[in-house]
């Protein structure tokens, strides 16, 4: 059974929260982060078109079981659920889980669905978007996000190429 660690205890879940509360962070830091002020020598300049290509953080986290990805999904909208004026949903904080199990299929689909939504809906964001994707053995092929720029590992890994064409791998992909 996948959820009981070494000898029949339950799994520790506290590194992957903490891996998750990282990402959380570094999301809201990049929906926060201001461009800055002019340069002292345009200050005098009454109007100027400053770039801005911001778009709302998607992450992927990776956890080593269908039900790690469960868990930590529900762990992360009920921390989420705590303080909606900093996470509102509107925004798209929440999280949902992505793996291979056969049963699961249509909920699946939705998942990988609410995490594209503001991709497809180009860059607004709804109370059905996810930018938080936990997921199982699945960021190698097809879920393509180009808003997703943050990338989390919450599991043992056997080396640094599974980490390369998993996680970071699809950071670049998408």
């Amino acid at each position: 059974d996948d959820e009981l660690g070494v000898d029949g205890y339950s799994k520790n879940m506290k590194p992957a929260l903490s891996v998750a509360e990282e990402v959380i962070m570094e999301i809201y830091q990049r929906d926060n982060d201001g461009i800055g002020s002019l340069a002292p020598h345009r200050s005098h300049v009454e109007s100027i078109a400053i770039p801005d290509l911001r778009y709302p953080a998607h992450a992927v986290i990776t956890v080593d079981s269908i039900s790690a990805a469960d868990s930590l999904a529900n762990q992360i909208n009920d921390k989420l659920e705590t303080d909606r004026r900093k996470y509102p949903k509107k925004s798209g904080w929440q999280a949902v889980s992505f793996h291979s199990g056969e049963e699961l299929s249509k909920v699946n689909e939705s998942a990988l669905e609410s995490w594209r939504r503001c991709y497809k809906n180009g860059g607004d964001t709804d109370d059905k978007c996810a930018r938080i994707i936990v997921a199982v053995d699945k960021v190698k092929e097809g879920i393509n996000n180009p808003y997703c720029c943050i990338a989390g590992v919450a599991k043992s890994v056997g080396s640094i190429i599974e980490i390369v064409q998993g996680p970071i791998g699809r950071l670049i992909r998408s």
